[in-house]
Order: structure tokens, then C-alpha cells, then sequence
């Protein structure tokens, strides 16, 4: 009997018989890097026996790898619903999955920088700052270094638990292309966690025409500082009907007892206060119009509210009475600010609408805001004393204040065409870049340009590019990067614009918490009742390890009955 077991084993071992079992065919459990495994235990207990486990992109090499995602729905025409663990898929590996529902059991957001953002541009002399957000799950001490080379340029202790917002800062002292590091500090050690590309270039030196209705010091500080950026200034102010007082600075001389086309075209800025907005007659208020409309950009500062009467170009701009009396100082910031100012404004906010952008706010309301008129903007600021800030030598605060209004109304510079990196932070080595053409200079029916793209000191190659169906200006263009660095592209025998490329290594926790929001909001936005599980009966071979098993008991018996 146990030969006839072992020599039975042993054909069955080669020819395993099969055995019916129940397999899940709706649900596809997709592993992305970064899932927990707990987390994958959890959900195979819960799923109906047998889901389909798949490894993406090296998740987990025990599982079955999938190659592209696109191929679902060809590899497993059965499957209803994907549950997506780990950190989750791009934006084009979530539109090939359409046909099926996605349910997110994502992992929660590393430890590290989740935000960051700061300006890849800079004119000499603007401040670098670099805001974002931290998240780390308990409470310690993790201090943030900007640093260039070996030297420590700001640095920060970030101490709650969760999100922490923070804000680092350094004035660059030269024109010119340079990385700066990122770097954390904690209970594990000194690590890089990103790089900060910026391109410093030379200040760019504009005109703007103060108009006042009556001497003021906000005006006079307003001038002496413009003056002392280089910038050139003309300033009006009426003394009485017709009659104005003029100086300049950095300036040639020029008629300014009537706003005309020809003069407002000489300037990128006007600054002005109600009263001589409303003192203007119907050709000068012509001549503001349309210099507006082609670029110019106006600012009005009211010394107090209501307006008498409502200029035409600032009809859209709503305000609201607040409760704090005028002469109290509020807490304000702007943009890229990490700290607030204390600043005197009216009791007023502005109601921003949806075609407006607000500029300077508290915590609860807007203090300054502008609106696009066609090629140019107006702005209005509730603050109409900052010549207080330079009185109490808060001249730190004072620049950063003028400098961003100025920024944010100057007349836009007109480009004959630009270059656009989109998606920065994820511009890394050896993953595809997309770069967008706007070409203002393209007429229909003309040849597409053409572009080349290289690392900076090596051999350009070549960048297709793919024009956009619906703004024919438009082009986009892909390419591979093989090594991290400086990069340039510009259009054929066209000046280059530059952006930088990233090791993988640097701000994974960005991209990887930018992942898990993408799959929140796609999953959301597709969200769907649960359909009926399929359960689908299949034959597989038993594991012929039973049968060597029944081999072995089978000739140990013989071996044994041979001795006795």
C-alpha cells in the first residue's frame, strides 16, 4: 500500500489534480508606494474572499506587477471598483480609470514639508521668501534651515504637533541663477528635504504720476521713496482751480496741467486720491480710460468713505463697514508675508468680488484689492497712512508694502512670447516635463515654431511642440530629463528662458502629499453607489507540496518496514 502511495505521489506531483475556488471579481486592490500593510491586512478581511492584489511601480514585490494602469480595464474586464492604497496615482494614470470606481484608503500624509512655494524670479534688490507648510505627528522640536553652500541663511523651530505654517526669508545680494537648500533638523538628524532654484534679475526701473488733490504727507513719503528705488516720478498737486504745483525725479521734465494719451502713455503707474479723480473733465477721465484699458495701471487711495461720488473705473468695488473706529490699528499682511503689521486704516473692508484679487488683509476682512480692465488693473488700499510706518522707521515694512502694491498694478511688460514650466516641484529627472509656449506673434495658417531644450552647457535636442485646439498661441512640449541641473529652452535662434530640473530625491513629501489630495478629490468627484459583488468560480492546481509531503510519509514507511 505504500509503494502504491509514493509512486502516486510522485505522478501527482507532476500532473496536480484541480480544485474549484471563489475569487472576487470586482475588486482590484492596487498597491502605489507608501501603502501600510496594516492597512492592506484591514481591507483583505473585509472584502469578499480572494481579491485581486496588484503591485504598481515596485510597491510590493510579492504581488503580481502592474505595468501601466491604462491596462486595467483590458486585464480584468470584470473589475467594478479599484481600492487604492498607498500614496495614490498621477492625473494621467487616474484618467484611465473612467470605466471603473475608485475608493481611496490612501495613507496619511507624511512627516515633512507637505506646501511649499516661493517666486522662481526676482528682481535685484525683492526678498526671497519661501512660505509653506510642515506636518509632523507629535510634538517636538524640528528646526528648518535655508542655507546657500555651508552657510545658514534663516532658519526656523517648528514645535506643534500637525501643521505648521512658517515662513523663511533672505535678501539674494546678486543678478544671477542660484540654488539654495532646504533643509530639517530633528530627533533623526540633519537632512536636505529640497532645493530652492531663483533667478535674480536686474531691478526694473518704472515711471509713475502721483496726482494729488491737496499737498499730503502720504504722498510726499510715497515720492521720496520711489525716488530712492530709481524709479521716476512726476508729481502733480492741485493748489487750486488749474493750478498745480510739479516736481519730478529721475525724470525729464514733461507738461502735466492736462492728462493726455500721449503723456499717460510715458508712465506705468498713476497713484491718485478721489477728489482729483472727480476733479478731472470728461477728456482727461477719456484719456485715464484707455490708458487703462492698454496697460496703465491706477491706484486710488481715499482718505475716508463713502466716496462722494464713484469714479467709473472703481464702480465694481464694494465695501463694508466694520466695527473697529478709524484710528485703531489692525494686524495686516500681503503675500509671501509671514508676520503681520499693525497699519491704520478706515472702518471699511472691501467686498471682494469674483473678478477682483485682494492685496493687503487682516484675519477677517480685505484691505486693499485690484481688477483687471483689459491689458490693465486698478487697485484701491483702505491704508492711507503708511507714512506712519516711516516716521516710526519701520522702513522695512514700508518698502515691502509699496513694493508689493506696485508689483501687483505695475503695467505689464508685453512679451513677444513667454515660457511656462508647468507643474515645478514636479519637474524631476527621468519623469516627463511639460513646458507651455504662449506666442503672441503666431498667426493662423503660419509654421509652428520650432523649440530646442538642453541642460545648460550641453548639446540641445530638440522639443516637438503641440498646439492648443482651442487658443491657437498656445503650444506644449514634452520631454525626459536625464540629469537634474539648470535647464534651458527657447524657440529657434529665440533668447532662452531657464527652469531647473530636480533630483528624485528632494521634496518627496510634496509630491507625495499633492498625490494623496489629487486622489481625494478625483475619488469625490466619481463617487458612485456600490455596485453587487461578483463572485466568479475558478480551478486551480493543488500546491503539488501536499503530494512530496505524501511522498515522503509514504517512503519513510517502506525505509521503516525495511530495518524491522
Amino acid at each position: 500500500m505504500a509503494t502504491v502511495i509514493a509512486v502516486a505521489s510522485l505522478v501527482l506531483m507532476v500532473l496536480p489534480p484541480q480544485r474549484k475556488i471563489s475569487l472576487n471579481a470586482s475588486d482590484i486592490i492596487l498597491l502605489t508606494p507608501g501603502f501600510s500593510a496594516d492597512s492592506l491586512n484591514s481591507l483583505k478581511k473585509l472584502l469578499p474572499p480572494r481579491p485581486i492584489i496588484l503591485s504598481y511601480k515596485d510597491a510590493a514585490s510579492r504581488y503580481p506587477a502592474l505595468a501601466t494602469v491604462a491596462a486595467l480595464p483590458y486585464l480584468y474586464p470584470s473589475a467594478q471598483r479599484i481600492h487604492l492604497l498607498g500614496f495614490g496615482l498621477d492625473k494621467a494614470e487616474l484618467a484611465g480609470l473612467d470605466s471603473v470606481q475608485l475608493i481611496p484608503h490612501l495613507s496619511a500624509p507624511p512627516e515633512g514639508f507637505t506646501i511649499v512655494h516661493w517666486p522662481n524670479k526676482l528682481q535685484l534688490g525683492e526678498p526671497l521668501n519661501i512660505s509653506g507648510q510642515f506636518y509632523q505627528k507629535k510634538k517636538q522640536g524640528t528646526k528648518i534651515y535655508l542655507q546657500s553652500g555651508s552657510s545658514v541663511l534663516d532658519s526656523l523651530v517648528l514645535s506643534a504637533a500637525g501643521t505648521n505654517r512658517f515662513t523663511l526669508r533672505y535678501q539674494p545680494k546678486q543678478v544671477g541663477r542660484s540654488v539654495f537648500s532646504l533643509l530639517r533638523k530633528d530627533a533623526a538628524g540633519k537632512q536636505l528635504a529640497g532645493l530652492v532654484p531663483v533667478q535674480v534679475e536686474p531691478r526694473k526701473l518704472y515711471h509713475v504720476l502721483l496726482l494729488s488733490s491737496s499737498p499730503n504727507f502720504e504722498f510726499k513719503f510715497l515720492k521720496n521713496f520711489l525716488a530712492g528705488q530709481q524709479h521716476g516720478v512726476a508729481w502733480r498737486i492741485s493748489i487750486s482751480k488749474a493750478i498745480y504745483q510739479t516736481e519730478y525725479l529721475n525724470l525729464p521734465k514733461k507738461p502735466l496741467e492736462r492728462l493726455t494719451p500721449n503723456l499717460l502713455r510715458s508712465f506705468d503707474l498713476v497713484i491718485t486720491d478721489p477728489d482729483m479723480l472727480q476733479s478731472l473733465d470728461s477728456a482727461e477721465r477719456n484719456a485715464l480710460f484707455l490708458a487703462v484699458q492698454n496697460g496703465l495701471g491706477l491706484l486710488l487711495i481715499p482718505e475716508s468713505l463713502p466716496l462722494k461720488a464713484t469714479p467709473a473705473l472703481f464702480k465694481d468695488f464694494k465695501f463694508i463697514s466694520q466695527s473697529n473706529p478709524s484710528g485703531n490699528p489692525v494686524q495686516v499682511s500681503w503675500q509671501n508675508q509671514s508676520k503681520t503689521y499693525p497699519a491704520t486704516a478706515l472702518p471699511f473692508a472691501i467686498s471682494v468680488q469674483a473678478n477682483q484679487q485682494k492685496l493687503v488683509w487682516t484675519n477677517k476682512s480685505t484691505l486693499a484689492a485690484s481688477q483687471p480692465y483689459n491689458w490693465g488693473k486698478v487697485g484701491i488700499t483702505l491704508i492711507p497712512q503708511t507714512f506712519s510706518w516711516q516716521l516710526a522707521g519701520n522702513t522695512t515694512q514700508y518698502s515691502a508694502f509699496w513694493s508689493h502694491l506696485l508689483g501687483q498694478l505695475i503695467k505689464p511688460e508685453i512679451q513677444d512670447f513667454s515660457w511656462h514650466l508647468l507643474h515645478p516641484l514636479s519637474a524631476v529627472v527621468h519623469q516627463p516635463v511639460s513646458l507651455q509656449l504662449s506666442d503672441y506673434t503666431f498667426s493662423t495658417g503660419a509654421a509652428l515654431p520650432e523649440a530646442e531644450v538642453k541642460r545648460v552647457g550641453t548639446n540641445p535636442f530638440e522639443l516637438p511642440l503641440l498646439q492648443d485646439q482651442v487658443l491657437p498661441h498656445r503650444f506644449t512640449g514634452q520631454f525626459w530629463p536625464l540629469e537634474s541641473g539648470w535647464h534651458q529652452v527657447n524657440k529657434l535662434n529665440g533668447p532662452p528662458s531657464y527652469f531647473y530640473i530636480y533630483p528624485d530625491s528632494v521634496w518627496q513629501t510634496v509630491r507625495q502629499n499633492k498625490l494623496i489630495q489629487l486622489n481625494q478629490e478625483y475619488a469625490q468627484k466619481h463617487a458612485a453607489p456600490l455596485s453587487a459583488v461578483k463572485i466568479r468560480r475558478q480551478e486551480v492546481p493543488i500546491l503539488p507540496v501536499w503530494f512530496f509531503c505524501l511522498f515522503l510519509l509514504a517512503a519513510g514507511f517502506l525505509w521503516v518496514e525495511e530495518k524491522l
